[in-house]
């Protein structure tokens, strides 16, 4: 029994020292992409925050990325931010049930929710910041999808900490509107893949769903598009790619399938 309880304390030690560790690396402000099949989702840390904003086809591998993601022990989630459209009716139900999270708020309505008896604390349907500890900034704008002519919307969130900017867009008709910030560190397609006279913002990194869009389509749209000194990353059903929000911007981003640019020729 001595020998029992002394192996039993270090391992006790030892959990929490591990533990400990991982919660000090989590409460790094961060923006970490999740790839959930055809789509890019955003888990947001910040101090004790944990904030989702989810996309996608899939949420079984949605779910895969997020609990790889997230250290044992640090499994909550303080809020879902989901698309309100009823083309997102068979993602966001399942993604709530699966992710469990505190408050869930949607974009635009709740027609994604009409069949469930879920009901969004808030529906965002003009622009709304969240501040995050460290200095974090979750901004979510919203534009009338197809020239008003239905209930749909397409969103964006910039995610903001000094100098450092996530530019993440529901799908490529977000790029399309006139509102572009002039200049981010990384823009991320949320949904789908950029058409040929697909704009893009001033941006050092354009991320895309893997299985959106071939690597050298990509590659060809991001050179015409903002020349060869871009970075070109995919991201895959069940990864997850963290990029620390440094206070002085986010220089590169590592983790990502990556499609080195083209050469001019």
């Amino acid at each position: 029994m001595e020998v029992f309880a002394f192996v039993f304390l270090v391992a006790l030690g030892a959990t929490t020292l591990v533990t400990s560790a991982w919660a000090r690396d989590y409460a790094q402000p961060r923006v970490t992409l999740l790839g959930s099949d055809r789509g890019i989702s955003v888990l947001v840390t910040a101090g004790s925050a944990r904030v989702l904003i989810v996309n996608g086809t899939d949420p079984a591998s949605l779910g895969n990325a997020v609990s790889k993601a997230r250290h044992p022990g640090l499994d909550r989630l303080d809020l879902m931010i989901v698309s309100g459209n009823s083309a997102a009716a068979q993602l966001v139900p399942r993604a709530i049930a699966l992710l469990n999270p505190r408050v869930v708020m949607s974009v635009g309505s709740a027609a994604s929710l009409s069949e469930t008896t879920i009901a969004p604390t808030k529906v965002i349907e003009h622009s709304t910041a969240i501040e995050l500890p460290d200095g974090v900034i979750i901004t979510i704008d919203v534009w009338l999808a197809a020239g008003g002519e239905n209930d749909d919307v397409t969103w964006s969130a910039r995610i903001d900490r000094g100098v450092a900017s996530v530019y993440w867009v529901s799908d490529h008709e977000d790029l399309m509107n006139n509102s572009l910030p002039g200049k981010v560190d990384v823009t991320v397609i949320g949904r789908g893949a950029p058409a040929n006279d697909t704009p893009f913002p001033n941006s050092r990194v354009i991320v895309t769903a893997g299985e959106s869009i071939s690597g050298p389509e990509l590659r060809s749209m991001a050179f015409n598009a903002l020349g060869s000194e871009t970075a070109i990353l995919r991201v895959f059903a069940g990864e997850d790619v963290r990029i620390d929000l440094d206070l002085q911007g986010i220089r590169s981003v590592s983790g990502a399938s990556q499609a080195a640019s083209p050469t001019p020729g």
